[in-house]
């Protein structure tokens, strides 16, 4: 049986986020996301007419950004 942080951790961080969901988890607007998609910088899956985004490729590409300057 899963521990309590476990499953909390779950929900918290699904494993694909809609455009939407992507843009909250992010902080990027969605015409930025749908520009990184149509770049190729982003991993989508379509389920029906939904666009989904792997959360390993959107953490990808908030680690990628340069460090702010102190």
């Amino acid at each position: 049986m899963p521990l309590a942080s476990e499953c909390n951790a779950l929900v918290l961080f699904p494993a694909m986020f809609t455009i939407s969901g992507a843009s909250n988890y992010s902080g990027f607007a969605r015409s930025r996301l749908y520009l990184a998609i149509k770049a190729g910088k982003l991993d989508v899956r379509k389920a029906g007419k939904r666009t989904l985004i792997t959360r390993a490729s959107l953490d990808a590409m908030l680690d990628a950004l340069p460090k702010a300057a102190p």
